[in-house]
């Protein structure tokens, strides 16, 4: 199997609505295993998400891109 190419940080250095959008179709490796994204989720200010709801815990959502 071809390993992808890693996506550069600036891919990820984005408004995270348009970072959703762009990994649709995108292929994921990791040990020999493979597969394509065909869904995904971003969130702004979504009351339901943990970002709102359990600040503490989903710290890394908020944080530096990658």
């Amino acid at each position: 199997m071809r390993r992808p190419a890693p996506l550069p940080l600036a891919f990820f250095a984005r408004d995270s609505r348009d970072v959703a959008r762009d990994l649709v179709g995108v292929t994921i490796a990791r040990g020999g295993v493979a597969g394509v994204i065909v869904e995904t989720e971003a969130y702004r200010d979504d009351a339901a998400s943990h970002w709102v709801t359990r600040p503490r815990t989903a710290a890394v959502m908020g944080g530096p891109p990658g």
